[in-house]
């Protein structure tokens, strides 16, 4: 992670928005968005939920695995890259009612698809 030190955590007190995603701290996507496209104070703009369960879809059968909910802009501004493939990006954010994007941990990558070149056999 590039320069931690400079990273800000921003903490909800209003009124829950959520859907049930995350912790009850969470921010709304359109509270984001403006956060994100109206501020001159912050360098860049992420939003995560707290750790949550989701089903994913693996060759032809179904996992509940681990998961955290994240806005496109997260793994650029923490300067994270892949090992395969891409990151999740801002452009799948602006896509309503798309399918859900995932970016798998190398471990589950390794151990539960054999560090396989293509991520296509996993859905969620």
């Amino acid at each position: 992670m590039r320069e931690a030190e400079r990273l800000v955590l921003l903490n909800w007190r209003g009124a829950f928005i959520g859907k049930g995603w995350g912790s009850d701290n969470l921010m709304s996507h359109p509270f984001y968005r403006d956060l994100r496209d109206q501020t001159d104070v912050f360098e860049g703009v992420a939003s995560a939920a707290a750790p949550t369960i989701v089903n994913l879809g693996v060759d032809n059968g179904v996992e509940t695995v681990g998961a955290e909910i994240v806005t496109g802009s997260y793994f650029k501004m923490l300067g994270v890259g892949t090992l395969a493939g891409r990151t999740i990006d801002e452009s799948d954010d602006d896509q309503p009612g798309a399918h859900p994007v995932v970016m798998l941990s190398a471990d589950y990558w390794r151990t539960r698809l054999g560090a396989a070149p293509t991520s296509s056999a996993a859905r969620c």
